[in-house]
C-alpha cells in the first residue's frame, strides 16, 4: 500500500469535487484578471495617438522616449508647453526633414482641438539640436466653462485615465507614467487652491 493512500481514503468524492471547483474558479479569476489587464495595457499603448500621431508611420521616425507637458493657468488662459526627447537616430531624421516634421506636429496638435471651441494662439514649434529635443508651446483660450471650472477633457481624451490617477496638491496636479516606449510627465499649475473632478478643476 502506498504511504500516501491514507490521504485518498479520507477524501470523499464530495470534498474532492469541492476542491476541484475551487481550483477551477481560482483559475478562471486569474485568467480573466490577466485578460482584463492585457486589454487595459493595449488601450494604454494606443491612447496617446492625437499628440504623438504614431510617428513610426511618418518619415520612419519612432515615438519620443520622453514627453513633458507643462500647463500653467493664467486667469482665463492656459500656457501650454510640450517637450519631446528623442533617440539620436530619430532626431537625425527630424533634422533631415525639419519643415515636414514641424508642419506635421503643428497640424496634429491643431487637430486635437478641431471639435471644440478652444482657441490656440502664439503657437510655436522649435527644434533644439544640442538637446535633441523638440518643443511645442502656445496659449489656449476657451477651457473655462460657464460654471467657472477649467475643462481638461481636451487633454485627458488622449489618455486612458483621468485626474483620479494624478497626484493632487493644493495648487497643482502631476502625473508620471509610461505609454509604450514613451515616458509621460504632466504638470498642471494653478494660481489658487483647487478642487478636482475626473476632468475639471475649479477654485476652491
Amino acid at each position: 500500500m502506498s504511504q500516501y493512500s491514507f490521504l485518498t481514503e479520507k477524501i470523499s468524492p464530495q470534498i474532492g469535487l469541492t476542491i476541484f471547483l475551487i481550483i477551477a474558479i481560482l483559475f478562471l479569476i486569474f485568467f480573466f484578471w490577466n485578460l482584463q489587464k492585457t486589454e487595459s495595457e493595449i488601450l494604454f499603448l494606443e491612447a496617446y495617438s492625437p499628440f504623438s500621431i504614431k510617428k513610426k508611420s511618418f518619415l520612419g521616425i519612432g515615438n519620443p522616449v520622453k514627453e513633458i507637458i507643462k500647463i500653467t493657468v493664467e486667469k482665463e488662459l492656459l500656457s501650454f508647453e510640450r517637450k519631446s526627447f528623442w533617440l539620436e537616430e530619430d532626431f537625425s531624421k527630424i533634422l533631415d526633414s525639419k519643415e515636414k516634421f514641424e508642419e506635421r506636429e503643428i497640424n496634429s496638435f491643431r487637430d486635437n482641438f478641431s471639435k471644440n471651441k478652444i482657441e490656440i494662439s502664439n503657437l510655436n514649434f522649435e527644434i533644439l539640436e544640442k538637446e535633441e529635443v523638440t518643443v511645442l508651446n502656445c496659449y489656449l483660450k476657451g477651457v473655462l466653462t460657464e460654471k467657472g471650472s477649467f475643462d481638461f477633457s481636451w487633454l485627458l481624451k488622449n489618455f486612458p485615465f483621468d485626474f483620479s490617477q494624478f497626484q493632487i496638491f493644493d495648487k497643482s496636479l502631476s502625473f508620471v507614467g509610461q505609454i509604450k516606449e514613451t515616458k509621460i510627465e504632466i504638470y498642471i499649475e494653478f494660481p489658487f487652491s483647487i478642487g478636482v473632478s475626473k476632468d475639471e478643476v475649479w477654485q476652491r
